[in-house]
C-alpha cells in the first residue's frame, strides 16, 4: 500500500461503523486493484459493514459493453460490497428526503440523485454511518464533517478521499 496514504485515526474513526461507499470509490478499486484490496482487508475486521446503495451500483455498471461486463462487475461489487440499500424502500419516506434538500438548500441544486440517496442513508444512520468518497463537491462541510482521508499517489497525481458524517 505504498501509493496509499490514510491519516493515523482511520481505523479508530471506522470502528463499528456503516462504511457507504461510493462510486469513485469501485472505480478506482478497478483501476488499482492489489493495493484497494489491502486497504478493504484492513478495514474489514474493524468496520461493521461495508455497504451502498442500488443508485450507486447502477451507476458503476453504466458504460458496460455487454452481458459479461456487467455480470463481472456486478459479482465484484458482491465480493467488495454484498448490501446494498434500496433507498425507494428499507424505511425511507419522502419527508426524509426533503428534510435532507433543505439542509443542502442551494447546493442541492446541482445534487445528483445518487449522492442524495447516500446522504440520506447518513441521516438515517447518523452516529453509525460514514461515506467514503472523492467528491467533495457534493458533500459540503457545512452539513458533513470529514473525520478521516486516505490519498492515492500515482505519479505525478494525488487524490484524496474521505469519510464523511453527517454532522
Amino acid at each position: 500500500m505504498k501509493n496509499i496514504h490514510f491519516s493515523e485515526n482511520l481505523v479508530t474513526v471506522t470502528k463499528n461503523k456503516y462504511i457507504f461507499l461510493d462510486t469513485c470509490f469501485f472505480l478506482d478499486f478497478v483501476k488499482r486493484g492489489e493495493e484497494f484490496d489491502n486497504f478493504h482487508k484492513k478495514l474489514l475486521p474493524f468496520v461493521a459493514d461495508f455497504l451502498t446503495t442500488k443508485t450507486v451500483e447502477l451507476e458503476f455498471l453504466k458504460g458496460s459493453q455487454d452481458e459479461i461486463a456487467i455480470k463481472a462487475k456486478g459479482e465484484f461489487l458482491q465480493k467488495i460490497c454484498p448490501t446494498r440499500i434500496q433507498i425507494t424502500g428499507d424505511g425511507f419516506r419522502s419527508s426524509d428526503f426533503k428534510k435532507l434538500i433543505l439542509r443542502f438548500k442551494d447546493w442541492g441544486k446541482r445534487l445528483s440523485y445518487t449522492d442524495l440517496s447516500l446522504a440520506a442513508c447518513l441521516q438515517k444512520w447518523p452516529k453509525k454511518a460514514m461515506l467514503l468518497t472523492s467528491n467533495f463537491k457534493d458533500f459540503p462541510l457545512k452539513i458533513f464533517s470529514c473525520e478521516a482521508v486516505f490519498t492515492l499517489h500515482e505519479n505525478a497525481n494525488v487524490k484524496t478521499y474521505c469519510l464523511y458524517q453527517l454532522k
